[in-house]
Order: structure tokens, then C-alpha cells, then sequence
């Protein structure tokens, strides 16, 4: 697939859901109209033991669905492992897993590419406030945030230190994961892939132009 004087990286994204009929269809939407070839990525949302509409939105949106139905063992993390035990990863160069309930810029892919090669590194792009000026609550998730992606993560880079993955908008090239696999199951499952990768001596770039928001509570 050629993008401008380059190939464009393949990209997969995983969308792991559970009860999002509120908010899925315009993370979907956001992500089918990213300015990016379409032969070069593939939308994939896991309905994870989901009783709302978040299956039927999802499609009607143009994303791909499977449907998981494990009561015994619910969740992101694992949710995330099964569907990538059902996709041919050497098909991609990375998986870049969103949450269902954010929308991506138009240029998030594009701007994802600009680290390739992206199949031996893991990279976390900018998370955002969508409702940031909405109230003193969503204005504080957002000066937060802006410290984060503005100032440390830059501050990390330049020093040559791996900058965390944050659970949202986290990209994995897909060798590590053929390699190793998903690996990490706990409740904070993005610091536990920081240790494993940090230790494993794994690059995790900053991807500091792609950009993702997320909606934040308006009050307590």
C-alpha cells in the first residue's frame, strides 16, 4: 500500500468494548474516517459479554465485530487476548488497541506511521480531554493531561528514557506480540506492559502527533 513516497504501515485497531451502545459509534466513526489508506488498516471492535446494542452499532458504523462471551473471565485484558489468538498478526506491522469510549484525529494513523518501522517497538500516542472545557473536573483531567503529553513525555524522550503506555491509544508492533504474546492480565494492565517491555529492553516511543480524546466525568 503506497502512501505519498512510502509504504504505509498496516495497522490494526482493536476497539475492546463492554456496554458502549453510548459511545461507540463515534469512536468507530472517527476511526473509518481517519485520512489513511483503507487497504492498510482494519478496525476491529471485541464485544466483550455485551448485552446492549454495542454489536449492532459497531457494524453499522463499518467496523468489523467478534463477539465474546465469557462470563467466567470478563475484561479488557483478556478480551484483548482472545481476539488477538483469532487474527493473523503477521498481516499488520502493529495493533494499536482504543478505547471504545474516544474519538481519534483524522490524521492519527498518518501520524502513527511517521515512527515506522513500527514492528519491534511500542509507541503510546496522545489522550486528550474531548469535553475539556465543560466544567472545573474535565478541566483538570485536561491540564493533567496536557502535563503528560506536553511536557513529560517529550522530556522522557529527549533523554532516551521509555515513555509509560497508558492503556488508550497503546500501539504494539506485531513481532513482539507474535514473540510473546499478550502478557499482561491485572487491573492496571498498561503499567504492567510497561515493566515487561521496560525490563525486556523494548523501545516505547512517544508517537507526540497522534492524537486521541476520551470523554471525562463533568462532576463527582
Amino acid at each position: 500500500v503506497q502512501r505519498g513516497n512510502g509504504t504505509a504501515p498496516r495497522l490494526l485497531f482493536l476497539v475492546p468494548a463492554h456496554q458502549e451502545q453510548l459511545l461507540i459509534a463515534g469512536c468507530v466513526r472517527s476511526l473509518v474516517g481517519m485520512e489513511y489508506p483503507s487497504a492498510a488498516r482494519r478496525i476491529v471492535v471485541i464485544a466483550d459479554n455485551c448485552t446492549d446494542a454495542t454489536p449492532i452499532l459497531a457494524r453499522e458504523e463499518g467496523a468489523e465485530v467478534l463477539e465474546r462471551n465469557n462470563r467466567e473471565f470478563p475484561g479488557k485484558p483478556r478480551a484483548i487476548a482472545w481476539a488477538l489468538d483469532q487474527i493473523e498478526l503477521k498481516s499488520y506491522d502493529a495493533c494499536v488497541v482504543i478505547d471504545a469510549d474516544s474519538t481519534v484525529a483524522p490524521d492519527f494513523a498518518s501520524a502513527l506511521s511517521r515512527l515506522a518501522p513500527l514492528n519491534d517497538i511500542v509507541f503510546q500516542s496522545n489522550s486528550g480531554v474531548l469535553n475539556e472545557f465543560e466544567s472545573w473536573l474535565t478541566r483538570l483531567g485536561g491540564v493533567l493531561s496536557r502535563c503528560r503529553y506536553e511536557f513529560t513525555y517529550p522530556l522522557k524522550q529527549a533523554a532516551g528514557l521509555n515513555c509509560p503506555v497508558m492503556g488508550n491509544g497503546m500501539g504494539f508492533g506485531t513481532n513482539l506480540l507474535i514473540r510473546h504474546g499478550w502478557s499482561a492480565f491485572s487491573i492496571t494492565e498498561d503499567s504492567e506492559l510497561y515493566a515487561i517491555y521496560t525490563e525486556a529492553g523494548v523501545s516505547i516511543r512517544h508517537a507526540d502527533r497522534a492524537n486521541l480524546f476520551s470523554q471525562e466525568a463533568r462532576s463527582l
